[in-house]
C-alpha cells in the first residue's frame, strides 16, 4: 500500500515556493523565478529594505518566496521579463553612481 504524506486532494489550492537564482552582474542584481503555467499579469513584485517578495496567485495555486539581497538595491530602477516559465527581476544597486563612492569625475 502506497502511502503520503501530502496527498493529492482535488481543488485544494497549494502554496508553492519557486526555484530561484541571484546573481550579480556588475552593478546589478539578477534574479530568475522558475514560475510555471502563471500568466505575466497575476505576478507581483515588492522590494522592503533588503527582502525582493515574489508573489502569485492564481486560482490552481500561489507562489511566494522572499529573496534576501546581499545589497541595498535602488527601488526605481526595477525591472522584469517573463518569459518561457521564467521571471527575470533586474535590480540597480544602491549608490552605485554616487560621486563619493567613484572615480568618476565630471
Amino acid at each position: 500500500m502506497h502511502s503520503s504524506l501530502f496527498p493529492s486532494i482535488p481543488g485544494l489550492i497549494g502554496e508553492r515556493e519557486p526555484l530561484v537564482d541571484l546573481f550579480e552582474e556588475g552593478h546589478h542584481l539578477l534574479v530568475l523565478a522558475e514560475l510555471p503555467g502563471v500568466d505575466e499579469k497575476d505576478v507581483n513584485i515588492k522590494v522592503e529594505e533588503n527582502t525582493l517578495t515574489i508573489s502569485v496567485a492564481t486560482a490552481t495555486g500561489k507562489y511566494l518566496k522572499k529573496v534576501e539581497l546581499p545589497t541595498p538595491i535602488r527601488k526605481d530602477t526595477i525591472k522584469s521579463i517573463y518569459r518561457n516559465n521564467i521571471l527575470q527581476v533586474r535590480l540597480m544597486k544602491k549608490n552605485v553612481f554616487d560621486k563619493s563612492n567613484s572615480n568618476v569625475k565630471d
